[in-house]
C-alpha cells in the first residue's frame, strides 16, 4: 500500500478486505472526500502540466501621419523593474502616454538599445 492511496485504490481496498482489522467503511471515505477534499499530496503526483496556449505574433501597426505629424518629438521615460527575481524594461511615453514592458536577461546599455529597437 502507498503512503497516499488515492480515494479508488482506497475503496477497492476496503472493498476487497485487504487492510485487516479496519473499521473504516467505503462509505467513511466518500464522506471523507466530501468534507475535507480529496488527498492534496495524491493530486500532486498524478497532475501533469498542460500546453500553454500560444497566441498568434501581433504585427506592428504604423503609426498614422496625424499623429506622427504631431508627436514628432516624444519624451520617453524608462526604468528597470524586478518580478521574482526576473528584470522587466518599462517605458512611458509622456504625451502620447504610450507605456511598454519587455523582459531582459540585464540592465546593460545593449539591453536597453535592443529594448528601445522593439519599441
Amino acid at each position: 500500500m502507498s503512503i497516499f492511496p488515492g480515494t479508488f485504490t482506497l475503496k477497492t481496498y476496503l472493498q476487497d478486505n485487504l487492510i485487516n482489522n479496519s473499521a473504516v467503511t467505503v462509505d467513511d471515505v466518500n464522506r471523507a472526500d466530501i468534507i475535507y477534499d480529496p488527498s492534496i499530496p495524491n493530486i500532486q503526483g498524478q497532475m501533469t502540466r498542460r500546453r500553454p496556449i500560444t497566441h498568434e505574433k501581433l504585427v506592428r501597426v504604423p503609426l498614422p501621419p496625424i499623429i506622427q505629424q504631431q508627436h514628432h518629438e516624444i519624451v520617453l521615460s524608462m526604468d528597470f523593474f524586478f518580478v521574482n527575481g526576473n528584470i522587466f524594461f518599462h517605458t512611458k511615453s509622456h504625451k502620447v502616454n504610450f507605456i511598454s514592458v519587455q523582459s531582459c536577461t540585464s540592465r546593460s546599455i545593449g539591453t536597453i538599445i535592443a529594448g528601445l529597437k522593439l519599441i
